[in-house]
């Protein structure tokens, strides 16, 4: 179900009692953060940890039961996307160029019930990635979404890049990655 969800198989070992006490004393299932800092520092795994933290708490099983056995309909359901921002952009590019609608395409990132929108600013800056990017944040903020961001970029750069959507994002509960690459540390597993 995560796989089907978005969550990058390698991020599936994340786990909410991975995280450091003060990293998911800070965070909320229910509230919005916006995690940032240089790469390689734990933002996406972090993000993962209580993506997976939140679908197996809101998570349901739907089962249409006929006796005493479920049928191969059930399954668990919940409301989630984990997206990541240059491919989320991608995905909308080529959606265009097939002549698909891409309202209905945003409005569903905008209206999932949590969303992981995972390495802002690792897209092209153009207007249309920051009116794009800005729609989907204002309004999973104004409808109080839970929503996740992760990004490479300081609040100095994400003010500079759109200040609507630094804006908005200053409003989340923002942690701060700083330390060594851990992926360079580890080689790579990390």
């Amino acid at each position: 179900m995560l796989k089907a969800k978005g969550l990058p198989s390698r991020m599936a070992a994340a786990r909410w009692d991975s995280l450091p006490p003060d990293v998911a004393g800070a965070l909320n299932l229910d509230g919005s953060a916006l995690l940032y800092g240089p790469p390689g520092r734990g933002k996406t795994w972090t993000a993962a940890a209580w993506f997976q933290e939140w679908v197996r708490i809101k998570a349901t099983y739907q089962g249409y039961a006929y006796g005493d056995t479920v049928s191969q309909e059930a399954g668990w359901l919940c409301d989630a996307g984990w997206y990541n921002v240059p491919r989320l952009l991608l995905s909308f590019r080529a959606a265009i160029g097939r002549g698909d609608d891409l309202e209905t395409l945003v409005n569903a990132v905008c209206t999932v019930g949590v969303a992981v929108l995972d390495d802002l600013g690792g897209e092209k800056n153009t207007d249309w990635t920051a009116e794009t990017l800005y729609i989907i944040i204002a309004e999973r903020e104004a409808n109080a979404l839970p929503t996740v961001v992760t990004t490479n970029l300081t609040l100095a750069d994400l003010n500079e890049w759109h200040p609507r959507v630094a804006s908005r994002l200053a409003g989340f509960n923002r942690i701060a990655y700083e330390g060594a690459d851990r992926r360079v540390q580890t080689g790579g597993k990390a």
